[in-house]
């Protein structure tokens, strides 16, 4: 009789559903993404009247930004691609009732787009040093922008930790298998249930007693004396 253990929206030994559990991070997740998708509608820079910036430029957002050759980098790309790619796979979960392997794939997704975000906002920043930009200008859209990212990428691990946990507690024991198998767990017959004497010498035995036996014929072919 074989066995499956189902992990997809079952209650753990604690009462707690895959989901519930892993409701912090995803949650943390979520709020991280929100928060980038929120900072694309602010403004990039704050630029003082020293610099004499146009109103366009003065008013320009992330999402304006990618209307704008000169304003649209690669590193920017990949970063608000990231964002909206977190953003789906931390909703699927809910979608699919709590599955462990979506919370899985939400988490590993987080981790990985969490990352390429990083890689992304370092090129920008490497870039705009070698523009001699002034940094104390950033505006409020691209400081949050940046630290919502960072908590995200911080937040795929939680996830992906937490769905790693799940699934190493799920996982059926030696002795449960071996219960639902009717057989002993590996390695427990040899050790608890040694082999009978009889059984171990029994070739040795029957060799001994057909060789008594032929010598009893021997013995009793031999003829008799007669007086």
């Amino acid at each position: 009789m074989s066995t499956t253990h189902n992990t997809s929206n079952t209650a753990s030994a604690g009462g707690k559903t895959p989901l519930s559990r892993a409701m912090p991070g995803l949650a943390f997740s979520l709020a991280s993404t929100l928060a980038g998708v929120v900072s694309l509608f602010l403004p990039m820079y704050e630029f003082d009247e020293e610099y004499a910036m146009s109103d366009e430029v003065s008013s320009m957002t992330l999402l304006k930004a990618l209307g704008h050759s000169e304003f649209r980098t690669v590193g920017l790309l990949i970063s608000i691609a990231a964002i909206f790619v977190v953003l789906g796979f931390s909703l699927a979960p809910f979608i699919t009732g709590g599955k462990l392997t979506s919370i899985q794939i939400a988490g590993r997704t987080g981790v990985t787009a969490g990352g390429v975000f990083v890689v992304g906002r370092i090129a920008d920043f490497i870039k705009m040093k070698r523009d001699n930009f002034p940094f104390d200008q950033l505006g409020m859209g691209f400081i949050l922008f940046s630290v919502a990212g960072v908590l995200m990428f911080i937040a795929g691990f939680v996830v992906r930790n937490t769905a790693n946990r799940i699934e190493a507690e799920s996982k059926p024991s030696d002795f449960d298998v071996a219960a639902a198998s009717g057989q002993a767990p590996a390695g427990q017959g040899q050790q608890g249930f040694p082999q009978q004497q009889g059984q171990q010498g029994s070739p040795q035995t029957g060799q001994q007693l057909y060789q008594e036996g032929q010598q009893s014929n021997q013995g009793g072919q031999q003829p008799l004396s007669h007086q």
